[in-house]
């Protein structure tokens, strides 16, 4: 499953390996446990997890966030996550970002530990 994932991020972009970006809180023990297993994972090809502080969400290709931070992201106008339940997430796709917005952290944690929802086309 983790390999499945870190194929997808890879394959997303270029063919080679590469930094993945993911800007979020990074004093948040649940999303942290995500990041450690997606960057295993991205290790098997080389690459690896980059954690940037929130503030830097420009330079980020993943942006992960609880729905309560999204102020602190400027989405486009036409950008709105969805009622979301708890422990629930959606994915937002702008170009080469994505956006996991979570109910809560769990709901943050799932689809970057899972390949459920990650599947980057």
């Amino acid at each position: 499953m983790r390999l499945k994932i870190a194929s997808l991020f890879i394959l997303s972009g270029d063919l080679y390996a590469k930094d993945i970006v993911v800007s979020c809180h990074s004093d948040s023990r649940i999303i942290n446990y995500g990041l450690s297993k997606l960057n295993e994972t991205s290790a098997a090809f080389g690459s690896r997890v980059v954690i940037k502080p929130l503030q830097e969400y420009s330079s980020a290709n993943i942006v992960a966030v609880v729905k309560t931070d999204i102020p602190a992201i400027k989405l486009n106008p036409g950008i709105a996550p969805r009622l979301l339940k708890p422990e629930g997430f959606q994915i937002i796709r702008t170009g080469k970002k994505t956006i996991i917005v979570g109910a809560d952290e769990k709901g943050v944690m799932r689809p970057i530990r899972k390949d459920e929802s990650l599947a980057l086309n």
